[in-house]
């Protein structure tokens, strides 16, 4: 096990070309983990990987977190509409990993209201997201 934990956050745009590479580069720089925005989707639902992983999803499906070190203790956090988070435990800490896509339509003051409840307490965070959504001004 590292030091420390790496990890790609992307946004595929429905490309299927775009979520198999990003599959294929992450296993082979053996990374921790994959944020996958606008994945792309057969049949209602998002593309899996063909290998052993976690794999956490927002509501909507849009935000997806694919834990793939298999070694890490990692666990289901909260899901909302827009986010998808998991809770990591590595090297004596926990990390709350949070996937989120905003969509283009919303406002993001109401979209950032998702992430208030969320219990970040005694915990270290990483928030990766695709912020397409407007502000009201």
């Amino acid at each position: 096990m590292s030091n420390g934990l790496c990890g790609v956050q992307i946004n595929v745009n429905h490309s299927l070309a775009a979520h198999t590479q990003a599959f294929q580069v992450t296993k082979e720089m053996n990374l921790d983990f994959l944020a996958v925005q606008k994945p792309y989707v057969i049949q209602g639902e998002p593309l899996r990987a063909n290998f052993s992983c976690k794999t956490f999803m927002s509501g909507d499906k849009r935000a997806i977190l694919y834990i793939l070190n298999n070694n890490l203790h990692s666990y289901f956090k909260s899901r909302t509409t827009y986010t998808s988070a998991a809770e990591i435990h590595f090297n004596g800490f926990i990390l709350n990993l949070t996937n989120a896509y905003y969509p283009p339509r919303e406002d993001i003051e109401t979209v950032l209201e998702e992430l208030k409840d969320f219990d970040f307490k005694k915990s270290f965070n990483l928030l990766v997201d695709d912020f397409n959504c407007q502000s009201r001004e």
